[in-house]
C-alpha cells in the first residue's frame, strides 16, 4: 500500500513526507484487521463472545485482555 501510494497521489517528495505518518497509521491498521477474524472466531464458534459481551467489564479492556494469548 505504502509503495503504490506516491503512484495515486504525486511522487512529490514534500508532499509524501507530510502524508507519511498517516499513511503508516493506516498500513498498521489494516494489517490489525487481518488478524481480528482469528482473534475471536473461536470465541464465535463455541458462544463464549457473547457471554464476554455482557460481562460487566469494557469491551475494550476484555479485548486487550485476550490479545496477547492468541499470537496474533
Amino acid at each position: 500500500m505504502i509503495t503504490l501510494f506516491p503512484i495515486a497521489i504525486s511522487p512529490d517528495p514534500e508532499l509524501l513526507a507530510v502524508i507519511a505518518p498517516g499513511l503508516l497509521w493506516v498500513a498498521a491498521l489494516l494489517a490489525a484487521l487481518l488478524s481480528l477474524d482469528s482473534l475471536f472466531r473461536s470465541d464465535y464458534d463455541d458462544g463464549s463472545l457473547e457471554q464476554l459481551l455482557l460481562a460487566p467489564q469494557p469491551l475494550a479492556a476484555l479485548s486487550l485482555a485476550k490479545w496477547p494469548y492468541t499470537g496474533c
